[in-house]
């Protein structure tokens, strides 16, 4: 008898502590229902929930152990009332608590719920601790690589995030990146494939700034661009603490969306109370969140307080060449052909600080071959090292060096166009041509922050009206142009000119309805008569489906103008012959003359002439976005 009442007061008191013990949690997620919080716009962006083909909703991160309750991916409200649970376990073991995996969802739950962090227990987090140690920062900065024209993933530009840290300095201060998981020596048209489908797995990475800047400014010869957040410490503390619960968990790469834009630009859309991606665009690029952060669609910059330029070594290299007069110039190239000349009269006549410009620009030059050529060869090697041994000669006084003005990126042309041109054809008469460009820029757009005397098109479809019906007028899946024109003259700057294109085309302006399809390139040199005007030659070849007249293997020559007259007038002229190498009795000339005027971002206006066995002249009003 008296065993049976004991043991029925025991069994009570342990029924009545588990009641107690599960009191805070139940409490807690009644007030989470109250307040509707696995609505919370920053709960729903810490679990990276986007709607989906299967669900309302659902998480893009792939990894099973980002979620707590089994039903995270898809239950918003599950993965709430799961988490608030596990915050209040009194969990002993080190790092295993939901607290030190998840310290970005504690950081909100006590925003939302503060008298919650009273039934919080202590537990012990040391690898997160070691964590926010490595990762410490009073500032945070969006970083903008320049687009790369030799890696197909690079075109675009690349974002990352840069922490900046007052007792740090600055090359080893640590970046958050974002990139795909891809096998070594993949090739470049599975990982485009690949990458556009899905076919890929990506996560976010931590390295220090040092490492960006060899890759980009060093070998990749690309500018990086930092822009600086006004976030409080709050708000960069809440932005650390949830790249550590992501930081080792994958997502699915796409090349077009859910790239390094994308990921970074949701990173960020945690403590800056704005979207940052262009919701009229299916597609994500680094240049519309740069342009977000700026304040550039909407006039709020209030989420950017400085803006600074990484120069390439090529870049500082060209700021320091146009820095020199032109009698300083020319005794450079002298020297660069000869490095014999560093003992003629015209140099050994410099005073001291004439002298230091010269040769800090030459040791720039061979610092910038280095890395171009992948390689300085042994004659090159010598000439640096003769140049090392004649500064030492020379005072210790530093050059001073201006600053190049700046004009950052996302002052150039919005990358997105629609066109309207009424046109008139000598063999066809009126017409109306409608046109449309997913991305990204031509030879004439404004090109801050970009590289100058080149071409990058996506995606670039043009219809034509006329006699009362529709017609494909052209459609390029790809243009790329690269004038490679030396910005200096000296040996080994700038290289050869080249373009590559695919898609559709009317085999001439006489036909409105001969499609054909194909690939073509062209390869040649240019030269640069100013800082704005460049001249250039290129021999061109074309492979193609063959029209009711023609054969497939297309070739010829062109030689171009393009130039800058002014910041609202710049013009490019292209002429060229061409004939088919199976057909050659088909042959022909071509001209064309196009003009820009306006320097908006959000628009121009632009003329064009062209011939190809007929004449056709347009007029183009020009909307970016």
């Amino acid at each position: 008898m008296y065993k049976y009442i004991i043991t029925s007061v025991l069994f009570s008191f342990a029924f009545i502590s588990s009641s107690y013990a599960q009191a805070p949690a139940d409490h807690w997620i009644e007030q989470s229902r109250v307040q509707k919080l696995s609505e919370n716009r920053t709960w729903r962006r810490l679990m990276h929930y986007e709607t989906s083909l299967i669900s309302s909703f659902e998480s893009e991160v792939t990894t099973d152990n980002f979620f707590v309750s089994p039903e995270g991916r898809t239950s918003s409200q599950k993965e709430l009332e799961a988490t608030i649970a596990a915050m209040l376990d009194n969990e002993s073991e080190d790092n295993v608590s939901v607290q030190c995996r998840f310290p970005a969802r504690k950081l909100w739950l006590i925003n939302v719920l503060p008298n919650s962090v009273k039934d919080m227990p202590a537990v012990n987090c040391s690898t997160y601790q070691q964590y926010k140690t490595k990762h410490s920062a009073t500032s945070l900065s969006l970083l903008f690589a320049s687009g790369y024209l030799g890696n197909p993933a690079s075109m675009y530009g690349h974002l990352l995030i840069k922490l900046g840290n007052e007792n740090d300095t600055e090359l080893l201060e640590k970046t958050l990146n974002y990139g795909a998981i891809v096998p070594e020596n993949e090739s470049k048209i599975k990982y485009i494939t690949l990458g556009i489908f899905g076919g890929y797995q990506a996560k976010f990475s931590s390295e220090a700034f040092h490492r960006h800047s060899k890759i980009y400014n060093e070998t990749e010869l690309r500018d990086l661009w930092e822009y600086e957040l006004n976030l409080t410490q709050q708000e960069i503390d809440l932005v650390l603490a949830h790249h550590w619960e992501i930081h080792n968990k994958t997502f699915t790469y796409y090349f077009f969306k859910q790239n390094c834009a994308y990921h970074i630009a949701k990173l960020l859309e945690l403590v800056i109370d704005r979207p940052l991606m262009n919701a009229k665009k299916p597609w994500v690029m680094p240049y519309d969140i740069i342009a977000a952060v700026a304040g550039t669609y909407d006039n709020n910059n209030q989420a950017m307080q400085s803006i600074r330029k990484h120069e390439s070594r090529q870049e500082s290299f060209y700021s320091k060449f146009h820095q020199l007069s032109q009698s300083e110039q020319a005794i450079t190239r002298d020297i660069a052909e000869g490095i014999n000349f560093i003992d003629a009269l015209s140099y050994q006549g410099l005073n001291d600080l004439g002298k230091k410009r010269i040769v800090e620009t030459l040791f720039d030059y061979y610092s910038f071959l280095k890395v171009s050529q992948g390689e300085l060869d042994s004659a090159q090697a010598e000439v640096k090292r003769k140049l090392l041994t004649e500064r030492f000669t020379l005072s210790t006084k530093l050059v001073d060096w201006s600053v190049s003005p700046l004009v950052p990126p996302h002052e150039a042309q919005y990358p997105s166009l629609l066109q309207i041109s009424p046109t008139y054809n000598s063999h066809n008469g009126e017409g109306l041509a409608l046109r449309y460009r997913a991305n990204y820029y031509d030879l004439l757009s404004l090109d801050a922050g970009r590289l100058p005397f080149s071409s990058l098109s996506m995606f670039d479809l043009q219809l034509l009206y006329r006699n009362n019906k529709w017609n494909l007028k052209r459609w390029d899946l790809f243009h790329i142009k690269n004038l490679n024109v030396s910005s200096t003259g000296l040996p080994h700057d700038g290289g050869f000119s080249w373009s590559v294109r695919a898609g559709l085309a009317n085999v001439d302006l006489r036909c409105d309805d001969c499609l054909v399809a194909g690939t073509s390139g062209s390869l040649g040199k240019s030269y640069r008569l100013s800082n704005s005007t460049a001249l250039y030659g290129m021999v061109n070849g074309k492979v193609q489906a063959p029209d009711r007249e023609r054969g497939n293997f297309k070739a010829g020559v062109t030689a171009g103008l393009l130039s800058s007259l002014n910041p609202n007038w710049r013009m490019s002229l292209v002429v060229g012959y061409y004939y088919y190498l199976d057909d050659i009795e088909h042959h022909g000339h071509t001209i064309e003359w196009e003009q820009r005027f306006g320097q908006s971002k959000s628009w121009d206006i632009r003329t064009k002439l062209s011939y190809d066995r007929a004449s056709e002249l347009s007029l183009s009003y020009r909307h970016y976005w």
